[in-house]
């Protein structure tokens, strides 16, 4: 299996193997289970002495009248008592397999959401976010009513047939054999249909799922779509979608129907064969009134459990289909196994040696070619360059999102590829050019990067990032919410928050991402002097198109196709006529 991509099928047969792992979530609370089990067994078996108390007082119907009172209240009183004990321990099943099901599957939820926010992100390049939401949303909710609804039924029906069949045997061993006879073929139709039904419920949660990435995409750009008046289209896609949803769904009904219909016939027939060879015994004088009447009652409890362990049977096909995209996501290696965890105490270089980089879902296409540059700590050092030079990519190997093709990074004197990337990312902090923040408040914007801040922390990162002021202008200042991405926020203001952040964070180095792009003038003015102050002392590269902003830099790496074709200070660069450096300088000043 392809460990970046959560939708390749799983071979046949897999299902029992994925439910055995499943089932280890349960373990735990195996005491509890257990409980539940008893309680099952009990309230089950009560249930099966109401067909033996209605037999008895049938049969004293042929008593004398004090005799048949008599029995009449002893039967209520029995009576009484079986309900009140099933009832009882009806609770308790459903209390304590309620109770073991919350349990184990928030469990499987939490590591399932640990296990996809832990992965790379060419995982997440692979895999869309609406389909991975369908992974700890639709499918964990199937597997909860499975442990707590359809297991328990299936437990209750497979109690009901085995008693049944012991009392049958009790009254009559010769029409309990009719109704032997019916057991292997329902079994065996229930495993043929359900090959089917797994199949097409499989296809239907794959078709939901892809319903849901529609629905995820449309709503989180939402403005988009509003701006190019898009909603009738997002509503045809997402209409189509539903249809093939519906369309899986039909033809996987049929499969039910089908087999529910079989069912009525041939369990109904054989039950009707039955009655009429119980009706000619009774007229024989085999067996008694009341013993007829239990038989009766026993058969059709049998007869409609055997149906509905077909039905149970079907959707634990279904079920096991829902369970392998779970187990292939939760199985999955991690990435960063055996990497060390050793906290290291960066100063800030950086070393690039003759690195080269393609990105996993276009190995064909060269990104970086033997790329090699040092920074030493506390230089500024920024890269410019056509869309496509790899600029970008070069923050994102910076970051470990990726594995390199050849070459090597140093931190300081560290190999990157041989300490765990958190380790790495702990000394580092970003400015994008975009800056997405978290639907919180203003404090828990700034504090990402330093969970333990305090207070007084916070508010001096947002005052030397230049925010405390617009950030009082608020009626509940650092507790005002941002709403979802930031939306309540400016683009200068989301800005001038995630400097606040890289502020407080003080990583030994900084990545500034085109941070004053797209900027009035003034918000320009407020976000350069805070980065002026954020760069101070500290290793910082910058990526920037706007060339004004970097002639300061310590030096400058001019990028082209994937390589560094000139090195130097704006000054020495400028001396070149035909660079690279000066032609993107005199075509940004005659564009302006």
């Amino acid at each position: 299996m392809n460990e970046n991509n959560i939708s390749e099928p799983k071979p046949n047969g897999a299902g029992l193997g994925n439910l055995k792992f499943l089932l280890s979530y349960i373990a735990p609370y195996k005491w509890v289970f257990i409980l539940g089990l008893i309680s099952l067994v009990i309230s089950t078996g009560a249930f099966l002495i109401i067909p033996k108390v209605l037999g008895h007082l049938v049969n004293g119907m042929e008593l004398e009248p004090e005799e048949f009172k008599v029995l009449r209240n002893k039967s209520i009183f029995y009576a009484v008592i079986i309900l009140f004990a099933q009832a009882l321990f009806s609770f308790i099943r459903t209390y304590t397999f309620t109770y073991v099901t919350e349990k184990g599957m928030g469990k499987l939820r939490s590591d399932l959401y640990e296990k996809i926010i832990q992965s790379k992100i060419e995982f997440f390049d692979k895999n869309r976010v609406g389909e991975l939401l369908s992974r700890i949303t639709a499918d964990v909710v199937t597997l909860q009513d499975t442990f707590s609804i359809h297991t328990a039924e299936l437990l209750r029906q497979i109690i009901i047939i085995i008693g049944g069949v012991v009392f049958l045997f009790i009254i009559s061993w010769e029409l309990s054999l009719y109704m032997l006879l019916s057991l292997p073929i329902f079994i065996g139709l229930a495993f043929y249909f359900g090959r089917f039904i797994k199949r097409f419920s499989k296809e239907k949660q794959s078709t939901i799922a892809h319903s849901n990435i529609l629905a995820e995409e449309a709503f989180g750009n939402i403005r988009v779509v509003k701006a190019f008046n898009q909603s009738n289209s997002e509503k045809s896609k997402y209409n189509n979608a539903i249809d093939k949803v519906i369309d899986v769904a039909i033809r996987g009904a049929k499969y039910r129907g089908a087999f529910i219909s079989f069912v009525v016939i041939g369990l109904f027939s054989i039950l009707f064969l039955i009655f009429f060879k119980a009706a000619g015994l009774g007229q024989e004088g085999v067996i008694d009134s009341g013993k007829l009447i239990e038989f009766v009652f026993f058969t059709g409890l049998i007869g409609g459990s055997i149906a509905g362990m077909g039905n149970l049977a079907t959707q634990f096909q279904s079920i096991l289909g829902s369970t392998e995209r779970i187990v292939d996501l939760i199985k999955k290696e991690n990435e960063h196994r055996g990497l060390s965890l050793e906290p290291l105490d960066l100063k800030g270089a950086i070393t690039f040696s003759d690195v080269s980089f393609s990105y996993p879902s276009r190995k064909e296409i060269p990104v970086l070619k033997n790329i090699t540059f040092k920074v030493n700590q506390g230089e500024s050092v920024a890269l410019i360059g056509h869309s496509g030079a790899g600029k970008s990519t070069i923050f994102q190997l910076l970051l470990q999102f990726y594995k390199l093709d050849s070459g090597a990074i140093y931190y300081d004197e560290y190999l990157g590829s041989a300490h765990h990337p958190t380790v790495l990312r702990d000394h580092i902090s970003i400015v994008p050019q975009e800056v997405v923040l978290f639907g919180g408040t203003i404090a828990d914007n700034i504090a990402y990067g330093k969970q333990n801040a305090t207070r007084s922390e916070i508010e001096a990162a947002a005052k030397e990032a230049n925010a405390l002021d617009f950030i009082n202008s608020f009626p509940d200042g650092l507790d005002t919410l941002v709403g979802e991405r930031g939306i309540k926020l400016s683009g200068g203001q989301r800005q001038r928050i995630a400097i606040a952040r890289a502020i407080l964070k003080d990583p030994a180095l900084l990545l500034l991402d085109e941070a004053t792009s797209s900027l009035d003038a003034e918000s320009e003015k407020l976000i350069q002097a805070a980065l002026d102050k954020l760069m101070q002392n500290r290793t910082t590269i910058i990526i920037a198109h706007r060339l004004s902003t970097i002639r300061n830099a310590d030096r400058i790496l001019v990028m082209n196709n994937g390589s560094i074709i000139e090195s130097g200070t704006h000054d020495e660069l400028i001396e070149d006529p035909t660079g690279l450096y000066t032609h993107l300088l005199k075509l940004q000043y005659q564009i302006a």
